[in-house]
């Protein structure tokens, strides 16, 4: 055991060590292995791996591994764990790194992938895509839907009725497709721009002669 400028360290062999320093700006205790800190406890209790200057009770920077359960538990409200990175940062399951959610503040979004391939994205605004990163509404699925219930829909006050299903051909903006109480008139209507018939069916519009 040495001690030497108000610290002390206690050695096994040349390389692998603790050491102390009661500095009154620097309290520490370092525990070294192969010359190298592994883990640091400074004056506030705080523990630190692969980290000088821990900013929480355990913080780590790298990699680490939990192969039973990792559990929080708070007198507080909320109990939370936080992995920071500068870009994004991710949380993985299982061994492959293929199954895990991503987050990123600076992106803001939350993404969750499953064999390898992003399944879902919530975005800043909270807007939610499936089958893309990039949604326009509260809920915007690419690919083929399928679902052996109803869809309910619950329309904005300019509309009379309790449900509306509209598609839009991108191509042209007023050929749609409407099922539902529009305009406070149609209940089926395809095609067109006009407000709609005082008919349970509207086809606005009609087929070139072949």
């Amino acid at each position: 055991m040495a001690a030497s400028g108000g610290g002390s360290g206690l050695w096994w062999g040349n390389a692998n060590r603790v050491i102390g320093d009661g500095n009154t700006n620097t309290k520490y205790i370092a525990l070294l292995t192969s010359s190298t800190e592994a883990m640091r406890i400074v004056s506030t209790g705080y523990v630190g791996i692969g980290t000088t200057a821990p900013s929480r009770a355990l913080d780590v920077s790298g990699s680490a591994n939990v192969s039973t359960n990792l559990g929080a538990n708070t007198m507080t409200a909320v109990s939370w764990m936080q992995i920071a990175n500068t870009s994004a940062a991710s949380l993985f399951f299982g061994t492959s790194n293929n199954n895990l959610i991503r987050g990123s503040d600076t992106s803001g979004y939350v993404s969750v992938y499953t064999s390898g391939t992003e399944a879902m994205r919530i975005v800043s605004t909270g807007y939610v895509g499936i089958g893309t990163s990039t949604p326009n509404a509260k809920l915007e699925i690419v690919g083929d839907v399928s679902g052996s219930g109803r869809f309910v829909s619950t329309p904005a006050s300019t509309y009379d009725g309790t449900a509306q299903i509209a598609a839009s051909n991108p191509l042209n903006s007023a050929a749609n497709f409407y099922m539902g109480w529009i305009s406070n008139t149609a209940r089926l209507r395809i095609g067109g721009t006009g407000a709609g018939a005082n008919n349970g069916l509207d086809i606005q519009g009609r087929p070139t002669s072949p």
